[in-house]
């Protein structure tokens, strides 16, 4: 690891309440990062709504899962299932829609991990 530079750092403040109430906020019937893990800290839960819309983000096991599921509408005229900004798949890669484009994040390039994932289930 490597200590991170000043753009890489961001203090992010919010304000001290109750934790945001989620209700039909998430996409029906898909597991969420919001519904899988577990954040005991309000502010911290709220956080991770504000800027990482992590009740918008259903997880599945492939790219191709995540696309096929996730993108609707023909070729050009795509969009994403209501209530979904991102599909992330097992392997930390993700799918989303970028002014209309198909946009897709590779975990991997060239052999290599684009990010550090600490804790990454191996299995």
């Amino acid at each position: 690891f490597r200590e991170c530079n000043d753009r890489e750092t961001e203090v992010q403040v919010v304000p001290k309440t109750g934790r945001y109430n989620m209700d039909g906020r998430s996409p029906d019937g898909l597991l969420t990062i919001e519904q899988a893990v577990l954040v005991d800290n309000d502010q911290a839960f709220n956080c991770l709504i504000e800027k990482c819309g992590i009740e918008r983000c259903p997880l599945f096991q492939t790219s191709n899962e995540a696309e096929q599921t996730c993108f609707v509408g023909n070729h050009g005229q795509q969009r994403m299932l209501q209530n979904v900004s991102k599909a992330y798949a097992k392997d930390g890669s993700f799918v989303q829609l970028k002014n209309g484009n198909k946009f897709m994040r590779p975990h991997m390039q060239q052999g290599r991990p684009i990010v550090k994932c600490l804790g990454m289930d191996k299995g």
